[in-house]
């Protein structure tokens, strides 16, 4: 199980999203949806096939790549098994922003940015 910073519970196949009104939960292994809309509020918007929603903050995925990893494993599943129909170029923008954030905090670690 992957805790992350106060609001986020993820295991696999599903994440919950807790804050202090309420709780949601969707199953990432049975995604219908996934939705990074541009704009200034980072939020992933996800949808499963059961109508459960959730949204997480851009930031705390950044923030916690065991979390990041489980969620786009999850999604990748939902994809292939023909689940997820909305979304999937969101999916691989974010796979790309995280990819390039993390190298560019590998490389400022080590010195070489």
């Amino acid at each position: 199980m992957i805790l992350a910073p106060g609001r986020v519970v993820a295991a696999p196949g599903r994440v919950t999203v807790r804050s202090p009104w309420s709780r949601r939960t969707v199953r990432t292994d049975r995604l219908a949806a996934l939705r990074w809309p541009y704009g200034i509020e980072q939020r992933l918007v996800l949808t499963d096939v059961g109508g459960g929603r959730a949204e997480i903050g851009v930031r705390v995925l950044l923030a916690n790549p065991p979390l990041w990893l489980l969620l786009e494993a999850d999604a990748r599943t939902s994809r292939r098994n023909g689940m997820l129909t909305k979304g999937v170029q969101d999916l691989d923008r974010l796979a790309r922003r995280v990819e390039r954030d993390t190298a560019h905090s590998v490389f400022t670690i080590w010195g070489l940015h």
